[in-house]
């Protein structure tokens, strides 16, 4: 028989313990950093939908085309 100990399996740290005081700097620099670029790209998205918004509303009858459809296709829906 061996006469060595067992060695017994580290525990994983949890919590606080579980990252150095470096890790938290470094994660909280980047959960700043992914927040400021979402709130600058939801802005952009705001704007791009204002604008689209804008150009829907305010399209001239000469952009449209109207598709003919005779009015038996339109009627006889159900028979």
């Amino acid at each position: 028989m061996d006469d060595q100990p067992e060695e017994t399996p580290k525990k994983t740290p949890t919590g606080k313990d579980a990252l150095t005081p470096q890790m938290r700097e470094q994660l909280k620099r980047s959960q700043r950093r992914n927040m400021v670029g979402g709130l600058v790209f939801g802005l952009i998205l705001a704007v791009l939908g204002f604008f689209a918004a804008q150009n829907i509303t305010s399209g001239s009858d000469d952009s449209y085309i109207p598709i003919p459809v005779s009015v038996e296709e339109s009627v006889s829906v159900w028979s």
